[in-house]
C-alpha cells in the first residue's frame, strides 16, 4: 500500500508519485510521460514519451502548468484506489483494499469504466473519466436545466472546443449529486455513441465525495 498526493490544479487531477506530477486519467487506455517508467507499491509500468502525438510538455502547454505526463487505465488498473480528495491523498494498495460507501457496478469499455446513473429522468450509462475537468452529457439531456455559461476545454482526442454547461441533479447507485455538464460536442458526441453511453462524468465527481475504484473488481464506491 502506499499513500500519494492528490491535487486539484490547472482544473484537472494531479496524482503526485516522488517528484513528479502526472494527470490522472481513468479516460484513456495508456499513460505517458517523461522519466522510462512510473513504480507505485512495488509495481513498475512504462511509460512511453508520447501518446497519439502528445507529450508532457505538449500537455502542460494545454494545461497551463507543468506536469510529467498522463497516468491512465494500464497504471491505473494494477491498484485498488481510495481518492480522498478534500483530504488531498489517494491510496493505491496492490491487494484488496476495503473502503467502506455506496457502491456501484462498472462495466469496461476499451479499459474505461461505465456506470449506471439517472439524468432527467433516465437511465443511462455515464463513462467515469477522472481526467475530464467537466462532465458531459447528450445535448438532448441539457435542455431544461439551468445554464451554466459556457467553459473552453479540451481532450487529447478532439482537440480544444467551447461547450454550453448546464447544472443538472444526477443519481448513482441512489446518492444524489449536482454537477455541472456540458453539452457533448459533435465529435464527443460520436464518440459516446459508440460506447452505448450517454455522457461523461468527469473529476467534479471526486470534489464531491471521497472515493473508492477498484477496476480489477468492477466496482466503484461512494464514500
Amino acid at each position: 500500500m502506499e499513500r500519494l498526493t492528490l491535487l486539484w490544479e490547472q482544473e484537472h487531477l494531479l496524482l503526485v508519485i516522488g517528484s513528479r506530477r502526472f494527470v490522472l486519467d481513468t479516460g484513456s487506455p495508456m499513460s505517458f510521460g517523461e522519466g522510462g517508467a512510473v513504480t507505485c507499491d512495488g509495481i513498475s509500468v512504462p511509460l512511453p514519451t508520447s501518446l497519439a502525438g502528445l507529450s508532457a510538455s505538449a500537455l502542460s502547454s494545454l494545461l497551463g502548468g507543468p506536469v510529467d505526463g498522463l497516468l491512465g487505465n494500464d497504471f491505473i488498473a494494477c491498484f485498488d484506489w481510495h481518492f480522498d480528495l478534500p483530504n488531498g491523498t489517494a491510496t493505491a494498495s496492490r491487494e484488496r483494499l476495503a473502503v467502506a460507501g455506496t457502491r456501484v457496478p462498472l462495466r469496461f469499455v476499451q479499459t474505461v469504466p461505465v456506470m449506471p446513473g439517472q439524468v432527467a429522468g433516465q437511465t443511462v450509462s455515464l463513462l467515469f473519466d477522472s481526467g475530464a475537468k467537466l462532465s458531459y452529457l447528450e445535448r438532448s439531456l441539457t435542455t431544461g436545466f439551468p445554464d451554466a455559461g459556457t467553459v473552453n476545454d479540451f481532450m487529447p482526442m478532439f482537440g480544444a472546443f467551447t461547450a454550453a454547461t448546464v447544472h443538472a441533479p444526477m443519481l448513482v447507485s441512489g446518492r444524489a449529486f449536482t454537477l455541472r455538464f456540458g453539452a457533448a460536442p459533435q465529435l464527443v458526441q460520436m464518440a459516446l455513441t459508440m460506447t452505448g453511453s450517454s455522457g461523461i462524468v468527469g473529476a467534479e465527481l471526486l470534489q464531491s465525495c471521497a472515493v473508492g475504484y477498484a477496476p480489477r473488481r468492477s466496482e466503484l464506491v461512494l464514500v
